[in-house]
């Protein structure tokens, strides 16, 4: 791949990961891996390469192929990693079912988990905020910006090999080798996100979290007058507070 501003180039192999000008001369052969480096990008800075290999780990290098950190934890092969828009977090895919979040200097964040097979990507949405995943065992997953899954997306009869969001955040595209490829809504429905932060919050949902979940920034009533779930009918009465349906 190209640098963003097109003067390096970046290529990932058997042998090892190769940093080129833009004329196609050698820079750098950026050693360490122990096993093939299937992936190799920039950030999108240009600043920083991030490489993954079927030896378990990410590698992160500076913008000269010198080694930066190692990004370890995973029990199976890197398929995948990926920079946030930003560049401040990283993302990870993996043989061993499950996707990892990592901050910007390679530290873990959060491991994402629930796949039933080979994670085969995981991406991040134009605007950060959400995670999607794509897996063997079918199906693709949504997740919130701090690695908490907000939906499973079923109905390939093979494995999903890939998943990316809309420019615009706004639908999802899986690719699967049923020989078929689906849209979808990248906002799942309101009411089921309602539901989960029901069973997942003890309190009302901090500003972020209802953010995350695409709720209105306003708490409604319920919440102001009791702080938490669940609620009681009387008391929200007494307050002139109506209970949600």
């Amino acid at each position: 791949m190209f640098a963003s501003d097109g003067k390096r180039i970046l290529t990932a192999s058997v042998d090892l990961t190769a940093l080129w000008d833009g004329d196609g001369k050698l820079i750098a052969s950026l050693g360490g891996h122990q096993g093939v480096v299937l992936s190799a990008v920039f950030a999108p800075d240009g600043k920083r390469i991030l490489t993954a290999s079927d030896d378990n780990t990410a590698r992160l290098w500076d913008g000269d192929g010198r080694p930066f950190a190692t990004l370890e934890g995973h029990r199976g092969a890197v398929v995948s990693a990926v920079f946030a828009p930003d560049g401040k977090r990283i993302l990870t895919a993996s043989g061993d079912r499950t996707a990892r979040l990592w901050d910007g200097d390679g530290k873990p964040l959060a491991s994402l988990e629930g796949h039933q097979g080979t994670v085969r990507s995981a991406v991040f949405a134009p605007d950060g905020k959400r995670l999607l995943t794509a897996s063997g065992d079918r199906t693709a997953r949504l997740w919130d910006s701090d690695g908490r899954p907000l939906a499973t997306l079923e109905g390939h009869r093979g494995a999903v090999v890939s998943a990316v969001f809309a420019p615009d955040g706004k639908s999802i595209l899986t690719a699967s080798d049923d020989n078929t490829a689906r849209l979808w809504r990248a906002y799942p429905d309101p009411q089921e996100l309602v539901i989960v932060a029901k069973e997942r919050a003890t309190r009302c949902l901090t500003p972020k979290q209802r953010e995350d979940l695409f709720l209105p920034p306003d708490p409604p009533a319920w919440c102001t007058v009791m702080g938490k779930w669940p609620y009681d009918a009387a008391t929200l009465a007494a307050a002139g507070a109506k209970a949600p349906r």
